[in-house]
């Protein structure tokens, strides 16, 4: 329901939410519940054993893939035909009246016939735990069932819970699944993809050099096809051949990635060459905003149409607009009406990745903007491979080491 819940970006501070070893708690927790609401003790009529813990656990464990409410029901009804193949025919030991109070008693052996708890609680209390386990090390808002905004990795981890826990007639939602820029989403979601639609198939595709969540993402794709790639069918591949950047421009975006700690893929650009890329350095920000226009301008009159200028985040690419905007026409620069099309652009460079333009200014990448870590490398990066054909760079002061 849109009009009361809302899906809101992921907070960068818990980035674990989207880790492997987070579904594996929410996994653990689940079990847990489960050993704690299945009663798993010797059931007896009187002195004679009707099923016993090695059978009930025997049939839990061979359900795995039911839910918590779907072993109930199952247990409940299996409980109730060993009863009634035991009492059948033996009026003498048991009268009708007894009969339908030991058929009563068994019915719900196990637990109700539909969980009365809420998900929401149930998420509200792994949180809790969570908490207490990193202790200062994680900030987690407490849900509850008021709560109306989620993240990704919140409706992740309410749609295993409700298969894991509430789910009594499974859906198959799909057959096959398509995944563009992989690198964006954590193990934590395609583990619950892979666990709620079992037997689905996959096509998944990014670049893990441009995994700019920082703690979010894929960092490689070691555990994601540890998970994925179980038939002999599957297969991984490496797509190396860029058709989008000139030699000059692949070859500087190569060198940020090698100031990186992580391993990456070779890039083969097709040859094509171009400019080598122009660093400029500016007095002041009045000499860059100069700087800015002369190289734009003589963009445009080399005949090309879609120029990016892309600045470290949104309040530099606001004010960047703003005063470019006096000098040259720019296009709107409001994000959520922005219209992707001939003329310039002025974005951060979150906002860049999966684009793609003629020509693009990165705009004052200082030690600042930019310090000499793997997650700013990649920032950088996928500015520097938005560009097809020119790439120029100004800056006042000391520019980022990882150029």
């Amino acid at each position: 329901n849109e009009k009361k819940y809302k899906v809101i970006p992921c907070d960068k501070e818990n980035y674990r939410k989207g880790t492997y070893d987070w579904f594996h708690d929410l996994e653990e927790f689940c079990c847990k519940l489960e050993a704690k609401v299945i009663p798993q003790e010797d059931i007896y009529l009187d002195d004679k054993l009707l099923y016993s813990s090695e059978q009930i656990k025997g049939y839990i464990e061979e359900s795995k893939r039911l839910s918590i409410q779907s072993k109930i029901d199952g247990l409940n009804q299996r409980a109730l035909n060993k009863l009634k193949n035991e009492i059948t025919g033996r009026e003498i030991t048991y009268t009708p009246e007894m009969k339908k109070q030991l058929v009563k008693d068994h019915t719900k052996r196990f637990g109700e016939k539909k969980w009365k708890g809420s998900i929401y609680d149930l998420y509200s209390e792994f949180l809790i735990k969570q908490k207490e386990i990193w202790h200062d090390d994680i900030t987690i808002q407490e849900i509850n069932v008021y709560r109306n905004e989620f993240d990704v990795y919140d409706l992740a981890a309410l749609a295993y819970i409700y298969k894991r826990v509430k789910e009594t007639d499974p859906i198959r939602e799909a057959h096959h699944i398509v995944v563009d820029e992989a690198q964006d989403f954590g193990m934590m979601a395609y583990s619950v993809l892979h666990y709620c639609i079992p037997g689905c198939s996959f096509t998944i595709m990014g670049d893990v050099s441009q995994n700019i969540h920082f703690g979010y993402g894929l960092h490689d794709w070691e555990e994601l096809k540890d998970l994925i790639l179980t038939d002999r069918f599957d297969n991984f591949a490496i797509l190396s051949k860029s058709y989008r950047n000139t030699i000059e421009i692949s070859n500087f975006a190569q060198k940020i990635l090698q100031k990186g700690s992580f391993s990456s893929y070779p890039i083969e650009p097709i040859i094509r060459h171009g400019n080598e890329v122009s660093i400029t350095k500016c007095h002041d920000e009045k000499d860059m905003l100069n700087q800015s226009v002369r190289i734009i301008q003589k963009w445009q009159q080399e005949g090309y149409d879609t120029i990016g200028v892309i600045c470290r985040n949104a309040m530099e690419a606001e004010l960047a607009a703003k005063n470019l905007g006096k000098r040259i026409a720019t296009l709107e620069s409001d994000l959520e009406k922005a219209e992707f099309k001939k003329g310039i652009m002025v974005l951060p460079v979150e906002y860049t990745k999966g684009l793609e333009f003629d020509t693009v200014l990165i705009y004052n990448p200082t030690s600042n903007n930019y310090p000499e870590d793997d997650g700013h490398a990649k920032l950088l990066y996928v500015a520097a491979t938005r560009a097809l054909h020119e790439l120029a760079v100004v800056h006042v002061g000391d520019v980022t080491k990882l150029l």
